[in-house]
């Protein structure tokens, strides 16, 4: 885990242990200004729509930030968000600035089960508790669509912004700048 969070907290025990959870140092400073809060599935699907290859896994940012492993989905979220082909040292960076959690979809072969649905919105709510990001980011349709709009409105305080999952196959970051503009704009607005 990362630096200390905007009110002098750190992630509860049970926020860390429920869904894989990277608070970056520079969280409390927050990335344009914004402290950035991205969810998605470690390994989104397993039908086959996604890359082969480590998933987009939490746990695995410190080694991407670190530069001790070289990750295409990481890179490309890093990319898309910032809306241009930054550098790899640009992309790091990013990473150090936000916090990114996994969060697990319960899969049945008829859908999510209704205990599955109830702990992943109880695991979204745990992360927005504890991190108090100002802006989320959900990766991916599966995702979006299994947070309940009443989640999503309970979260009035912070903008949900959704994008595709970068782990997709075909995915190309040029192609969802767009999804992301919201977190530079901040970063253009002149100080009052």
């Amino acid at each position: 885990m990362g630096s200390e969070l905007p009110s002098g907290k750190m992630p509860s025990p049970q926020a860390a242990a429920s869904p894989d959870v990277w608070v970056g140092p520079g969280y409390a400073a927050g990335f344009s200004g914004q402290r950035l809060l991205i969810v998605g599935e470690a390994t989104p699907n397993a039908q086959g729509r996604f890359r082969i290859g480590i998933g987009l896994e939490a746990k695995l940012t410190g080694q991407y930030v670190d530069g001790d492993i070289k990750h295409r989905a990481f890179t490309d979220l890093a990319r898309m968000s910032l809306g241009e082909p930054a550098p790899r040292e640009r992309c790091e960076e990013f990473f150090r600035q936000i916090a990114f959690a996994n969060l697990r979809l319960q899969r049945k072969t008829d859908g999510t089960s209704a205990d599955g649905m109830a702990a992943l919105q109880q695991d979204f709510n745990r992360l927005l508790r504890d991190l108090e990001p100002s802006v989320v980011l959900v990766l991916g349709a599966p995702l979006r669509n299994a947070l309940s709009e009443e989640v999503f409105t309970a979260t009035a305080a912070c903008t949900i912004l959704h994008a595709p999952h970068p782990g997709a196959v075909g995915f190309a970051f040029r192609d969802h700048v767009e999804a992301t503009a919201p977190l530079r704009k901040a970063a253009e607005q002149p100080p009052i």
